[in-house]
């Protein structure tokens, strides 16, 4: 199966966008943002108080081939994708003393969610070849 960073990179937001769902199905209110430079709160054009932003970083391995001996590996090609998450909690006010707590609550529940829904996810590409 052959597949782009594109591809993985949006199954990964995707994941990100399901948490979203859970979260306000739990009564909590978050954005997600994907961002390719860190996530300065002066660039921050969300409304909401709650941020999980999603850096992408880098790749290692991805044009390192025979990384491995056997049989198996002549074949498959294995790397790593590196990315951040940054969880955020903004402060909306002089009186709002729920920012840390908040950022702990979307933390667990984020870390909670991956745990929970981890056997779930699984990787496929769609392919718009056809074969003559």
């Amino acid at each position: 199966m052959i597949m782009t960073l594109d591809t993985v990179l949006s199954y990964l937001l995707k994941i990100f966008q399901g948490f979203k769902a859970y979260a306000t199905e739990n009564n909590f209110e978050c954005d997600i943002i994907n961002t390719y430079n860190h996530p300065y709160l002066s660039k921050i054009t969300t409304t909401s108080p709650n941020i999980i932003a999603f850096k992408f970083d880098s790749t290692q391995h991805l044009f390192d081939h025979n990384c491995k001996t056997g049989t198996f590996y002549e074949n498959a090609l294995e790397f790593s994708i590196n990315f951040q998450i940054y969880i955020i909690a903004i402060v909306l006010n002089a009186k709002d003393f729920d920012a840390n707590s908040r950022m702990l609550m979307l933390y667990s529940m984020l870390s909670d969610f991956l745990h929970n829904k981890a056997h779930k996810y699984t990787l496929f590409v769609r392919s718009t070849t056809r074969i003559y």
